[in-house]
């Protein structure tokens, strides 16, 4: 159960801080806005898709509007809005006005039970996987067995199939759902476990579009793996494991929110907020734009350096000598300035996320690896104190305090994104 959606193996170091300073800033399908110098009424200029996330001068669009990625979207389905659009392909229409019957619970677990004795199981956690890794490329650092992939490789397929990794991870996965598929009938009991089994994955970097992703990837799987078998879903039986899995999801989600509000009031004690005023005192004496030019600098190096290591093709064109680059060094700068001063010691950081909202409105980041930016933006964060300060490197216990703060300001952006 554990390991859901992470293993426990990764090495935190290297791709992260601390469990504290580890989750995504950025989501798969969010946009990078730069507000314009003039008039709100004026279009924004944005970083849409372009290849390797270069800026198109042309690209005037209006507020609100998102521009079309290659990738996936990340859509959040809910149980009264379920995506049958990849699952029929007749009229969609008519499948999304049809309910689910209270039995699609059950006929999911007679489903599952007869996956198993066909010895399918297996398959089809793996393929959930194989899917994602293939689909999804921002996902791989994630997990250890697929952080080395060399995706160019014809034959990474059979590679990973044969890793004791990712065959042990496969392995939890489905033994969790067996688990769920057993205590379905007692849904108060399921409904606690499900929703502690999201507050742990709170630390290990599990975030709601994961389970969106996760979604998709077990209908395909279920399609993909059973076609032409005797177990083979027809649309109802396919509507019957959405259904199964929203149920699953929105306990997770739920058990996600609920740790991460409880992260934001409690982090932070008042003694290691003293320490961090005063040392951003000394970060506005330096001077808020410069820092932000030196944070935003060596986080952007850090993330090319980390994507040619992983191999993945998500880079960023935004170069320092850039108008873009400055604006958007002002932006973060001042978000973390906002961060920290919205402290109170009654509620921690829990009213940030609104205070945010503008921020997360208007610089997001499309097509960019999420673990990669957390590991980056926290780079240039302890670069840019060490610059400030004239110290040769940062205590260990400083180090942690900032990686707090750093991760405060990316779950109070996770919250809106959410929202979004």
């Amino acid at each position: 159960m554990e390991e859901f959606l992470r293993d426990d193996s990764i090495d935190l170091h290297e791709l992260s801080t601390r469990s504290d300073s580890s989750s995504s800033t950025f989501s798969e399908e969010t946009v990078l806005r730069i507000p314009s110098g003039d008039s709100d009424d004026r279009p924004l200029k944005r970083f849409i898709n372009m290849p390797n996330g270069t800026l198109d001068p042309s690209s005037d669009i209006t507020p609100g509007r998102r521009a079309k990625s290659p990738l996936p979207p990340l859509r959040l389905h809910s149980e009264s809005d379920i995506d049958l659009a990849a699952l029929h392909s007749g009229n969609k229409d008519e499948i999304l006005s049809n309910d689910i019957q209270s039995g699609s619970l059950d006929a999911a677990r007679a489903h599952w039970i007869q996956l198993y004795k066909q010895n399918q199981q297996q398959n089809v956690i793996q393929e959930v996987f194989i899917y994602m890794i293939r689909r999804y490329p921002q996902m791989r650092p994630v997990w250890q067995f697929s952080r080395s992939l060399n995706m160019k490789n014809d034959n990474w397929e059979h590679d990973i199939l044969r890793d004791n990794t990712f065959k042990h991870h496969c392995a939890s996965i489905q033994a969790a759902f067996t688990m769920i598929m057993d205590n379905l009938d007692d849904e108060h009991g399921l409904a606690k476990l499900l929703q502690q089994l999201g507050a742990h994955h709170f630390f290990y970097d599990a975030y709601e579009p994961h389970l969106e992703v996760f979604q998709e990837s077990l209908l395909h799987a279920l399609k993909s793996v059973l076609i032409d078998t005797a177990e083979a879903p027809d649309d109802n039986l396919l509507r019957a494991w959405t259904r199964f899995f929203v149920m699953v999801k929105r306990h997770i989600n739920l058990g996600i929110s609920h740790e991460r509000k409880n992260y934001l009031i409690q982090c932070m004690t008042s003694m290691e907020m003293k320490y961090v005023k005063k040392v951003w005192g000394q970060v506005k004496e330096y001077g808020l734009d410069k820092a932000g030019s030196i944070c935003t600098g060596i986080a952007l190096k850090t993330y090319e350096e980390l994507l040619e290591k992983y191999k993945i093709d998500m880079a960023v064109n935004l170069k320092p000598d850039d108008s873009d680059f400055k604006k958007f060094s002002i932006e973060v700068i001042r978000a973390l300035e906002i961060t920290i001063n919205f402290y109170t010691i009654e509620h921690g950081f829990v009213h940030l996320p609104s205070i945010l909202q503008e921020f997360v409105s208007t610089c997001l980041v499309i097509n960019v690896c999420p673990t990669l930016v957390r590991k980056a933006f926290m780079e240039g964060l302890i670069g840019m104190l060490i610059q400030v300060l004239g110290e040769p490197q940062l205590s260990e216990s400083s180090a942690h305090t900032w990686s707090k703060v750093y991760r405060v300001l990316e779950q109070a952006i996770l919250s809106n994104i959410v929202e979004f």
